[in-house]
């Protein structure tokens, strides 16, 4: 990602790095590549910038706590869409169990399953949105905060998948799939046995 420093003309922009992303950091030294890619010698002042290009490190605060709002607002996103997926769900299956008319029974577990499928995709498809912000929140969390809290947290929650909320509710459509599957063939074997 490349910034052009507020004090430096734009043929002269500067490239931030990770400490991952580079071997020649010098431990200590400035996050920032000069304009010849050769990393800043400057100590350290502000977080991982030096003195000179400690307005940097104000821009990158900014654009990590975009990135951040924005990993923020999939995972809100996440949970309303299951908690849509869920009652949607619920709700037909209610209906299916108190119908009486077969041929209502099948509509019910059609709508159920390809409810289930869409859920499904949706879920699926959150997670890897997901997983990219947040890794994208992760990389820039090295850069701007010497702490690396987010880092820290994130890695031990990586470890543990189990652990992650998230993580799993992106499996629950797939038990609905199943149970509508299994009440659809019910249904049509009960109607083709009469």
């Amino acid at each position: 990602m490349s910034l052009a420093n507020g004090d430096e003309s734009a043929s002269d922009a500067t490239t931030i790095r990770t400490g991952m992303t580079r071997a020649a950091a010098t431990p200590g030294g400035c996050s920032v590549d000069l304009p010849d890619g050769s990393p800043c010698p400057a100590p350290l002042t502000v977080f991982s910038y030096c003195e000179h290009h400690s307005a940097v490190a104000d821009r990158d605060i900014q654009i990590f706590q975009m990135v951040h709002e924005h990993f923020e607002q999939d995972l809100r996103e996440f949970w309303q869409r299951s908690n849509f997926y869920l009652v949607v769900d619920g709700l037909l299956l209610s209906a299916f169990a108190s119908a009486h008319l077969r041929s209502l029974q099948i509509l019910l577990a059609c709508a159920g399953l390809v409810i289930s499928i869409f859920w499904l995709l949706v879920a699926r498809g959150s997670i890897t949105w997901l997983h990219l912000w947040r890794n994208e929140v992760k990389r820039l969390d090295q850069v701007v905060n010497r702490f690396q809290s987010f880092n820290t947290i994130e890695s031990r929650v990586q470890t543990n998948k189990w652990s992650s909320p998230s993580w799993l509710t992106q499996w629950l459509p797939a038990f609905f799939l199943a149970g509508w599957i299994i009440i659809f063939l019910l249904t049509v074997l009960r109607i083709a046995s009469i």
